[in-house]
C-alpha cells in the first residue's frame, strides 16, 4: 500500500485565506510581477508550493502550531470582548514565525558542503515511510534530502524566533474604513491580518486602527510580499 506524504503545502494556511473569501468562496489575488488581479479559490496553485519542506514539518509540527492559532482566531472573531492570555500570545508568536520561515524556506538552499555520506535509504516507498515517521535518512545523493533540511530550517527558525520574541504580547484590532489584505510573506512588524476587518498586532492595545493606520499596514504587507497578496476586495484595501 502506498504511503501518503503531504506534498501540496500552503505558505499561508488555507483556513486563514478562506476568511478573506467573498460569498462565492473566492479571494481577489495579485501575483507579483504580473498586471491585474484574478479571483481564485484558496486551493489555487498560486497559494501553494510542492514539497518545499518535509511531511513532519507540514503535517505534524506545523499543523500543531496552525491548529492552536486557528482556535485562537475563532475565539477572537466570535467575541468583541476577546482578550488574549499570555499563553495565547506565545502561540500567536509561534504561528507568525512558522509563516515567516515557510516563506524563507522556498528560496533556502544553504545546505553547506559536506563529504558524501553512505546512503541509508534509496527505495522510494522506504523514503516515504521514513519521512512519515520523522526518521532522518541519507538518500542516494549522499546527503539528507533537501526538503527535509528545509523542514529543519523552518522549525529551527520558529524556535529561534520564539526565543527572541517570547515576551511579545498580541492584541486584536478592528479595521476602520479600509479592509485588510494578506500576503505570502508577513510584514516586518508583528502584524497578522486574520479577516478583512480584524488583525492581531503585537504591542498595540487599541480596539481599532485608524483609516491611515489600516492603509499603512496594507502598504507594508504589499511591500513585504514575495509572490502574492490577496483580499476579499483589493479595491477596499489601498
Amino acid at each position: 500500500m502506498s504511503i501518503n506524504i503531504a506534498k501540496k503545502q500552503h505558505i499561508v494556511p488555507g483556513r486563514s485565506l478562506q476568511r478573506f473569501a467573498d460569498d462565492s468562496g473566492l479571494v481577489e489575488a495579485r501575483r507579483l510581477g504580473q498586471l491585474g488581479s484574478f479571483r481564485a479559490r484558496v486551493r489555487n496553485s498560486v497559494f501553494c508550493v510542492n514539497s518545499v519542506w518535509d511531511h513532519r514539518t507540514e503535517a505534524i509540527q506545523g499543523k500543531r502550531i496552525e491548529d492552536s492559532f486557528q482556535a485562537i482566531v475563532d475565539r477572537a472573531i466570535a467575541s468583541d470582548s476577546f482578550r488574549m492570555t499570555n499563553e495565547e500570545s506565545v502561540e500567536i508568536t509561534k504561528f507568525f514565525a512558522l509563516w515567516l520561515y515557510r516563506s524563507y524556506a522556498i528560496d533556502y538552499n544553504d545546505f553547506g558542503v559536506h563529504p558524501p555520506m553512505t546512503p541509508t535509504v534509496v527505495n522510494g516507498e522506504e523514503k516515504r515511510r521514513y519521512e512519515r515517521l520523522g526518521i532522518g535518512f541519507v538518500d542516494e545523493t549522499g546527503a539528507f534530502p533537501s526538503h527535509v533540511q528545509r523542514g529543519w530550517f523552518v522549525m529551527g527558525g520558529v524556535m529561534s524566533f520564539l526565543d527572541r520574541h517570547r515576551d511579545a504580547r498580541w492584541f486584536t484590532s478592528h479595521a476602520s474604513d479600509y479592509e485588510f489584505l494578506i500576503a505570502d510573506n508577513p510584514a516586518e512588524t508583528l502584524f497578522i491580518p486574520i479577516s478583512p476587518n480584524r488583525c492581531f498586532i503585537a504591542g498595540h492595545d487599541e480596539p481599532s486602527l485608524s483609516p491611515d493606520q489600516c492603509r499603512q499596514a496594507n502598504l507594508m504587507t504589499v511591500a513585504g510580499a514575495k509572490r502574492f497578496y490577496c483580499a476579499r476586495d483589493l479595491s477596499r484595501c489601498l
